[in-house]
C-alpha cells in the first residue's frame, strides 16, 4: 500500500533535440508509513563508483532514539527500461535525523576525495528520546561500486556550535577547482 512516507524515484532520459523528456518507470525506493517515516531525500551522483546515493532520514514517529539517516545506492539501467536498481537500504547513522524540505541542496559530491557529504543541523537523540545535541554538522559517506552496492557508516563532524541553521536555509556547494567545499546557513542560534 502506498502511502505520504514512501519516496520513490524515477529515470529521466532528455529526448535529444528537443525540450522535452521521455519518464522510466517509478520505482519504490523506502516503503515507509505513519510509524516510520521516510522523509527529507537526497541524491548525489558518485563518479568514481558511478552510481547514485539516495539518503533520507527515517523518522520514528513515537521514539525520536529509534529514527535514523539512512541510504541506498542506485543505478539506472539503460537501453529502453530507463528503469533504476537500488543495492540494500543502509543504516547511515544512527538514533538521529536531518530536517530539511531541500536537502540537495545541502548534498553534494566530492570527486577528489570520493566522498558524499551532507552538511545540515543534525538532531542526535539520547535513549530516553530527549535531544542530546542539535548542532550544525557534517556526515560524510563513501559509496562502494561492484556487487555490493551499499554506502558506508557516515563520519560525523561538529561544523559549529550554537550556530545551526534553519532547516531551509542551508546550501552547500564544492569548489573542483580549488578541492574545497563551502557551507552556507541562516543563523538561527543564539
Amino acid at each position: 500500500e502506498d502511502n505520504n512516507y514512501d519516496i520513490w524515484a524515477v529515470v529521466v532520459a532528455p529526448n535529444v533535440g528537443n525540450a522535452d523528456a521521455t519518464f522510466g518507470t517509478p520505482v519504490k525506493m523506502v516503503d515507509g508509513d505513519s510509524d516510520d517515516r521516510a522523509q527529507y531525500p537526497s541524491c548525489t551522483y558518485d563518479t568514481t563508483a558511478d552510481r547514485f546515493l539516495l539518503m533520507y532520514s527515517l523518522r520514528d514517529a513515537d521514539a525520536d532514539y529509534s529514527s535514523q539517516l539512512r541510504g541506498r545506492v542506485a543505478t539506472v539501467t539503460g537501453g529502453s527500461t530507463n528503469s533504476v536498481a537500488f543495492g540494500t537500504d543502509t543504516l547511515i547513522y544512527d538514533h538521529s535525523v536531518s530536517y530539511g524540505a531541500n536537502k540537495n541542496a545541502f548534498t553534494t559530491y566530492t570527486g577528489s576525495a570520493n566522498r558524499h557529504v551532507l552538511v545540515n543541523r543534525i538532531f542526535r537523540y539520547a535513549a530516553d528520546n530527549s535531544t542530546d545535541d542539535s548542532e550544525w554538522a557534517s556526515l560524510t559517506v563513501t559509496v562502494t561500486g561492484g556487487s555490493t552496492n551499499t554506502p558506508s557508516t557516515a563520519t560525523y563532524a561538529e561544523v559549529s556550535s550554537g550556530k545551526y541553521g534553519s532547516a531551509d536555509g542551508e546550501s552547500l556547494c564544492w569548489d573542483e577547482t580549488n578541492d574545497r567545499l563551502i557551507a552556507i546557513h541562516i543563523d538561527n542560534g543564539n
